[in-house]
């Protein structure tokens, strides 16, 4: 997510993407999914974790024009580092461009939610 995610007041609800990311694109994420929150920018951290409640939809949004519905779970406004991450994701590299979306196992997932949890 963008360093601004905070301040996006519909961010409890929807998550957006342009039509072109390969995310929308490659990937069909089945309702009821969680996604952790990685956020970029001046953040750096894992901060949330949602669940998938919808199918993509077209946003309105000429930038961001497809979104996908989502229900907040979890918000941590102090999360786990990039170092934490990559003690269970070795390949782990927020900074490479174009990256919004890594697949992950349930395994990793689990041990990510509980580190987040205990943050």
């Amino acid at each position: 997510m963008w360093d601004q995610w905070r301040n996006d007041r519909l961010r409890d609800e929807r998550i957006t993407f342009n039509a072109n990311n390969r995310v929308f694109s490659k990937y069909f994420i089945p309702i009821h999914s969680k996604m952790l929150v990685y956020v970029l920018g001046s953040v750096q951290q894992l901060q949330g974790v949602y669940e998938v409640t919808g199918d993509y939809r077209y946003s309105g949004d000429p930038r961001f024009n497809v979104e996908l519905p989502v229900r907040l779970l979890l918000d941590k406004e102090i999360g786990l580092a990039t170092s934490d991450i990559k003690r269970h994701i070795s390949s782990f590299n927020p900074s490479t461009q174009g990256i919004s979306y890594q697949a992950i196992s349930k395994r990793i997932f689990d041990k990510l939610l509980s580190d987040l949890k205990n943050k």
